[in-house]
């Protein structure tokens, strides 16, 4: 009996050492992947887009005309966004991300 104890305690110790880790990040990996399989069909309002810009010091860098279908994830506040396009314009790096509600409720 004590020995079944031990053992159950000892595996309870460990899920919440390791399991609660592994299953959170199983969790964030399955809404990463829902929400790219969802912006490479282009079900996604542009009005949901917010525009990122950064600054690059890039020398000889050519404008682009139009904005290009761009994979990553950002995470800015506690708030996640996936990239859905990205354009180099007068030296600044423009990324148009959409918000990723489901990693942004598991994370927290």
């Amino acid at each position: 009996m004590r020995k079944a104890t031990a053992i159950l305690l000892v595996a309870i110790y460990s899920f919440n050492l390791i399991g609660y880790k592994v299953l959170f990040h199983y969790f964030e990996d399955k809404a990463e992947n829902q929400m790219v399989q969802q912006l490479d069909k282009q079900s996604y309002f542009e009005s949901e887009l917010v525009e990122i810009k950064v600054p690059l010091n890039l020398p000889y860098a050519v404008n682009w005309k139009s904005f290009e279908r761009y994979d990553g994830s950002i995470d800015i506040d506690g708030k996640h966004y996936n990239y859905v396009k990205r354009k180099i314009y007068n030296n600044t790096l423009i990324l148009l991300c959409i918000p990723n509600h489901e990693k942004t409720k598991i994370s927290n």
